[in-house]
């Protein structure tokens, strides 16, 4: 699998598939879902979509 590109879907990372624009069919689906929830879920394990953490401060 030949990748050239980074994934169209607005919030994944991963490398796309050359010729498709997509990681995956995940993400090809996802991106023309209007109501997809801001993250991505594709699940490849490079994505730092699916690894977003939200910290918050550790009261002292």
């Amino acid at each position: 699998m030949n990748h050239t590109e980074t994934c169209s879907h607005k919030y994944c990372h991963c490398p796309a598939q050359a010729g498709s624009g997509y990681c995956c069919d995940y993400c090809a689906n996802a991106s023309h879902d209007q109501h997809s929830e801001g993250i991505c879920q594709c699940g490849h394990l490079d994505c730092s979509g699916a690894m977003l953490v939200v910290a918050e401060p550790v009261a002292a």
